[in-house]
């Protein structure tokens, strides 16, 4: 006889995989090699993410996870448009535009920090969301890790604290149950 896997069995393999992906990323850089691990990693924990929201019926926490990757990938653009500005105006001016262009780069790195920082609260509701239909408390943790992470990466502790909630994110993932919870699958009542 053959079984076929529920998604949240689904969701378990896949969430976990992409976690260590986007973990494994952390450890590569941000070279190409980096970038692909971290693209791979977030489609596939995008995936997982997907899969829960489809049976919890619940689709703010697939919402949530988009407004991440988007404003992610935004503050990434911006900041290599900026980056890129900042080395081209150094290269053509090289001492006259110094201070302009170490004031850009400057630029570059608080937008993204911002964004970065606006992008996690997203990933932490989602997170937060997932918790509360699945019961697997360490999606709160690796939300509200990985959000103070984002927080204090501007003075570097926060780098560590942002690998800790993507440690408990791969926990999170492999620790899903193989069913919803009874109060996950029924709609609250009115009383």
């Amino acid at each position: 006889m053959v079984t076929f896997m529920t998604r949240l069995n689904d969701a378990r393999l896949i969430g976990g995989i992409g976690s260590l992906f986007y973990l494994a990323s952390f450890f590569t850089g941000f070279h190409f090699t980096g970038s692909i691990l971290l693209l791979i990693g977030l489609v596939l924990i995008g995936v997982a993410v997907k899969y829960i929201s489809d049976e919890t019926k619940d689709s703010t926490i697939f919402n949530n996870f988009m407004y991440f990757i988007l404003i992610t990938i935004i503050g990434s653009i911006v900041a290599i448009i900026l980056g890129l500005g900042t080395f081209l105006l150094g290269a053509i001016t090289i001492r006259r535009m110094f201070f302009s262009a170490i004031l850009t780069f400057i630029v570059a790195l608080i937008i993204v920090w911002v964004t970065f920082t606006i992008a996690s609260t997203y990933l932490r509701r989602s997170f937060e969301q997932i918790k509360e239909k699945t019961n697997v408390n360490l999606f709160s943790t690796a939300g509200k890790f990985y959000f103070w992470g984002a927080l204090l990466t501007i003075i570097l502790v926060g780098f560590i604290i942002l690998l800790i909630g993507i440690i408990f994110m791969v926990v999170a993932f492999f620790s899903l149950p193989d069913k919803l919870p009874e109060q996950a699958q029924t709609p609250m009542q009115q009383v």
